[in-house]
């Protein structure tokens, strides 16, 4: 059961624990629990809990799931994990959606770059440093 137990600490985690844990830990527990051969008594348990998680997380193991697009892009986007978290049946599909994540918020990046005006439209020249020192005699 310690695979439990360490999974809930960095899930409980307060200080680091973020959205894109969720997939690999998830997964992680649920190949812990049944490659477990700690105990004979405990092997039932780990059945039970392997089911329990499949059943409540069922969009973590299916990453087609409509529901699992934000953990994907959080697993994907963090640094410790990137695609390396992401089963290999899965793969083609968690790469594609990422693109086109990164790539919508490209265009609508640049569409509010676009529509923007300069924060900074006084018309005075109250950054030209190099007008004032001239004028107090310095350069």
């Amino acid at each position: 059961m310690e695979p439990l137990a360490i999974s809930l600490d960095k899930l409980q985690n307060e200080k680091t624990c973020f959205l894109g844990y969720v997939i690999p830990t998830i997964i992680a527990l649920r190949l812990k629990l049944l490659n477990s051969t700690s105990s004979v008594y405990c092997k039932p348990l780990s059945l039970l809990i392997v089911q329990s998680l499949e059943k409540r997380f069922q969009f973590v193991f299916d990453l087609e799931h409509l529901k699992s697009k934000p953990y994907i892009l959080s697993s994907i986007s963090h640094p410790k994990f990137k695609l390396n978290c992401i089963p290999l049946k899965f793969m083609s599909v968690c790469k594609k959606l990422f693109l086109s994540e990164c790539n919508s918020l490209n265009l609508s990046s640049n569409n509010l770059d676009s529509n923007v005006e300069p924060v900074d439209n006084d018309g005075g020249d109250f950054y030209n440093i190099h007008n004032l020192f001239m004028h107090i005699g310095i350069i």
